[in-house]
């Protein structure tokens, strides 16, 4: 999980400030640096924002790590830079 990774890195602080700053919860900013859950797409603005990261980066981070859940929980892990269909 390499969003659990970023977040862990630069969001560093009371998570409850955080937590207030993106309009969610505590358990919520736990969660996603646990890398149990991901962000929904509504929350990518404001949390690119406070990782001081484009959108359009935080999005890729986001949807690849979605990608790879799904795989892992499907057993289909595909090899480096194999397309899946």
């Amino acid at each position: 999980m390499r969003l659990a990774a970023i977040l862990n890195e630069r969001l560093t602080g009371p998570q409850a400030k955080i937590a207030a700053r993106l309009g969610v919860s505590q358990t919520t900013i736990s969660a996603w640096k646990r890398g149990a859950s991901l962000p929904p797409r509504t929350r990518l603005p404001g949390l690119a924002k406070a990782l001081g990261i484009p959108l359009a980066r935080l999005a890729e981070i986001v949807a690849s790590d979605r990608l790879a859940k799904l795989n892992k929980t499907a057993g289909q892990v595909p090899a480096e830079g194999e397309l899946c269909d």
